[in-house]
C-alpha cells in the first residue's frame, strides 16, 4: 500500500472505485463489472474515468441476488474479456497515488485486491486510506435522519439521483 505522497493526503486526488460481482464470498465469487473516477482533491471535478466489464470465470456460480442487482446476461456479457494482468495495470496507472473512496470498502478491497493478486498485482498504487461513504453517513444514520445505510439512502438525502438499476460499477462510482 502507498502512503501520502509527500506527507499531503490533503492533496491526492479522489478515486471512486466501484465493483459489480458475481456474489458476495471473498475468493469464490468473481467481479463483473469494475470502475474508477478520478477527481481532484479540492473540488469535485471529474479528471478522468475507467471502466471494464469483465467475463466471470465461472458464471454458473452467480448468485441469484447478484444477477438481479447488476443484470448479468451472457449477451450483455458477451464483448467482454477475462480478468488479466493488463487489465489490473491499466488501472494501476489510473488509481495511481490516489485515496480511495467506495460506498463499504471492505468489500471492494477485498475484491479488488485479492482478484489483482491472482494475477500477480500486489501493489495498487492507492494511499492505504479507504474512505467509505458509509462510514461518513453514520452520525445522520444514528440521528435518524438517514433510514439506512445505503449508498440509494445517500443519494435521496443528498438530492443525488438514485443508481439505476441495474446496477454497473460506473454509475456506482460516480454515485459515490
Amino acid at each position: 500500500m502507498s502512503s501520502p505522497r509527500d506527507g499531503n493526503l490533503r492533496e491526492q486526488d479522489l478515486c471512486f472505485l466501484d465493483v459489480e460481482t458475481s456474489g458476495s464470498v471473498f475468493g469464490y465469487h468473481d467481479i463483473v463489472d469494475i470502475a474508477a473516477v478520478r477527481t481532484c482533491a479540492g473540488r469535485v471535478k471529474i479528471l478522468g474515468k475507467w471502466h471494464k466489464r469483465i467475463r466471470p470465470r465461472h458464471p454458473e456460480g452467480f448468485s441469484p441476488s447478484a444477477r438481479e442487482l447488476n443484470g448479468y446476461t451472457l449477451e450483455l456479457w458477451a464483448g467482454a474479456k477475462g480478468s488479466t494482468p493488463s487489465l489490473w495495470k491499466e488501472l494501476v496507472v489510473f488509481v495511481k497515488d490516489c485515496v480511495p473512496v467506495c460506498h463499504n470498502p471492505l468489500f471492494d478491497r477485498a475484491f479488488i485486491t485479492l482478484t489483482a493478486a491472482e494475477h500477480d498485482i500486489l501493489e495498487l498504487g492507492l494511499d492505504y486510506h479507504w474512505i467509505g461513504t458509509e462510514s461518513l453517513a453514520w452520525p445522520l444514520y444514528k440521528q435518524g435522519v438517514l433510514p439506512s445505510l445505503s449508498l440509494e439512502s445517500l443519494c435521496t438525502f443528498f438530492g443525488i439521483g438514485a443508481e439505476p438499476r441495474p446496477h454497473t460499477a460506473l454509475n456506482g462510482a460516480l454515485a459515490c
